[in-house]
């Protein structure tokens, strides 16, 4: 699971960078270019911060969506499994050793 959440996150970072296009100033938002301030590197750093974090929750939620594929695919196999059979217990009352 582990390796599909890398994996999903860096597609849907990928994904959502190619989205974002700094040089045409005209396709972003100007509200969302005056809060990251995209003339500083920080400005870019906190905005690349921002694409990872929502990349990653993608990624969270088709990793859940595949863990909830897999439990539902498994639990028809809960139909296999039967109980023990049980076994005949003799009681012995006159064990004791004289």
């Amino acid at each position: 699971m582990q390796t599909l959440l890398v994996r999903n996150t860096q597609i849907a970072h990928a994904s959502l960078a190619e989205q974002v296009n700094i040089g045409n100033a005209g396709f972003l938002d100007p509200a969302i270019a005056a809060f990251y301030n995209l003339g500083s590197s920080v400005g870019l750093t906190s905005l690349n911060n921002e694409v990872t974090r929502q990349a990653a929750m993608i990624a969270y939620l088709d990793d859940f969506w595949l863990m909830l594929l897999l439990t539902l695919l498994v639990i028809p196999l809960l139909l296999l499994i039967r109980p023990p059979k049980k076994e005949i217990v003799l009681s012995i009352d006159h064990a004791a050793m004289e």
